[in-house]
């Protein structure tokens, strides 16, 4: 067998399941920011081959230092809006 691609690290990485604690995923060889979720599991059904789409959403990866930064924008664009607005009403 070859070298593997990263495409194919990214795959075998997300269908790992000790990469998966408590519904959030981590993973330091998966450079993906974003995820998509696991599927649900029913019985003994496998993980799709190709989960590239999911109709349940994506999740961060949180092996990835990138993600850091996702978060502080999802977080602090709101926090800084909010505070410029209050600032704004003070001043007006």
């Amino acid at each position: 067998m070859g070298k593997m691609t990263q495409s194919e690290i990214n795959l075998e990485e997300w269908g790992n399941p000790a990469n998966w604690h408590r519904g959030k995923y981590s993973s330091k060889r998966d450079t993906r920011v974003w995820v998509p979720h696991r599927p649900w599991r029913s019985g003994d059904r496998q993980l799709p081959r190709y989960p590239y789409f999911s109709l349940r959403g994506s999740t961060c990866n949180f092996g990835n230092p990138r993600t850091r930064i996702w978060i502080g924008v999802f977080v602090g664009l709101p926090i800084i809006l909010i505070g410029l607005s209050a600032l704004f009403h003070w001043i007006l």
